[in-house]
């Protein structure tokens, strides 16, 4: 019972910490929104 009461506890300080809803711990791909100045850049000159 003690490794579900600290998972638990896990969950709830992570959800105070990052807020509600799901949140990706790593990044697998790089969204074309993500702001960098390079790829910008290059293409319109």
């Amino acid at each position: 019972m003690e490794l579900l009461a600290a998972r638990k506890a896990n969950r709830e300080m992570e959800r105070l910490l990052l807020g509600d809803g799901f949140h990706a711990r790593t990044r697998i791909k790089k969204s074309k929104k993500v702001y960098s100045r390079k790829a910008k850049h290059r293409d319109e000159e």
